[in-house]
């Protein structure tokens, strides 16, 4: 099975499957990192964003120059989570990285976001991003077949249906609030989901489409330009 340590020993929990020593060794080994960042994640002001961005340079796959994490902020799979430089992770967001999570330069990830990498199927957020409140993103997802469950994290992965696929964000793009971003889906350059967005579709570049994901305009938005301001 692939994916995260902490998704491995999850998976042979519900499977009713033997853990192994190492697994009940990792389990414990953790949890001196979880008392930490339990307290880490509710020191409020500069000395909270000083104390998280010093700690996850160690816990994080990569963590660049001058990252913000907010309070509140959760993560799971840390291994599998990239943060690049001047990267702001706002209040309350969860980062479940079963897969590859990676979040570009100077992009900002508002509060109370959910980014789920699914197994196999990473989560690419490229540079001057900007994700607005409330939004989800899952590359794996539950959908409907005839005779499987959709029961949830608790229920073995041989009685339910789900879909996977990457999801790829490109640079100067705007998700807006509360939009929802399913499996195998690219939003190209520049491109804007508006409020309430559910997005099944990859959109082109410099999009602008609707709740629905059907375009309505195209950005005025020059590509050479936006590159001399980087």
């Amino acid at each position: 099975m692939k994916g995260s340590r902490e998704y491995q020993i999850f998976h042979k929990f519900i499977n009713k499957e033997k853990i192994s020593l190492s697994d009940y060794l990792f389990i414990i080994l953790q949890m001196p990192f979880d008392l930490i960042e339990f307290i880490l994640r509710n020191i409020p002001g500069p000395l909270g964003f000083k104390a998280r961005f010093i700690y996850y340079k160690f816990r994080l796959k990569k963590v660049g120059k001058n990252v913000l994490i907010d309070i509140g902020v959760v993560f799971s799979g840390h291994k599998n989570i990239c943060l690049d430089d001047f990267c702001y992770i706002d209040k309350y967001c969860l980062l479940n990285a079963v897969s590859l999570i990676e979040i570009g330069k100077r992009t900002h990830v508002s509060s109370f976001c959910v980014l789920h990498a699914g197994m196999d199927s990473p989560i690419k957020i490229g540079n001057y991003v900007g994700v607005a409140a409330n939004s989800k993103m899952h590359s794996s997802s539950e959908s409907i077949e005839k005779n499987k469950r959709m029961s949830g994290p608790m229920v073995p992965l041989s009685q339910k249906n789900l879909k996977y696929g990457p999801i790829t964000i490109k640079d100067e793009a705007f998700i807006g609030l509360n939009s929802i971003i399913l499996p195998n889906v690219e939003i190209g350059y520049g491109a804007i989901t508006l409020p309430n967005s559910v997005i099944r579709k990859s959109i082109k570049e410099l999009s602008v489409v609707d709740a629905q994901g059907k375009h309505i305009m195209k950005r005025d938005l020059e590509i050479s330009e936006m590159k001399k301001l980087s």
